[in-house]
């Protein structure tokens, strides 16, 4: 019972490492939704990320992050975990795409930040030179 167990467990870590590396590889076509609401005015909206992942070099350089609201007259809030991430727009009124604008990480190892929109996250990393 317990070879079983440690079989099942080792089977669903391995789908994850799967999913997040297809997830990394097609990072456009991979989308984080949610029924709830982006703002408070709106119970009825549903807000996609794409990409929800985004693996980059570690020069200074933008990228795009697509918010989806549905419907389109609902708004949305951003905001970045990082100093070195800064967004093109932090709030908005339907879809749109935000610029990402990161510099240069001249540290010794990659680093993480996370673009938050309602209870919605894309997790961005930057390599390390």
């Amino acid at each position: 019972m317990a070879i079983q167990a440690d079989r099942e467990t080792s089977v669903r870590r391995a789908s994850g490492v799967a999913l997040a590396i297809v997830c990394a590889v097609l990072a456009s076509q991979c989308a984080s939704s949610s029924t709830e609401p982006s703002s408070s005015d709106s119970s009825n909206c549903k807000v996609q990320l794409a990409p929800v992942y985004l693996a980059l070099s570690a020069a200074a350089q933008t990228a795009n992050l697509k918010i989806t609201v549905i419907p389109n007259s609902c708004g949305w809030q951003a905001s970045s975990n990082a100093g070195y991430l800064s967004l093109s727009s932090s709030s908005g009124v339907g879809t749109t795409t935000v610029v990402l604008s990161l510099s240069a990480n001249s540290g010794l190892s990659a680093r993480t930040a996370t673009i938050s929109v309602g209870d919605q996250k894309s997790t961005i990393s930057q390599l390390a030179p």
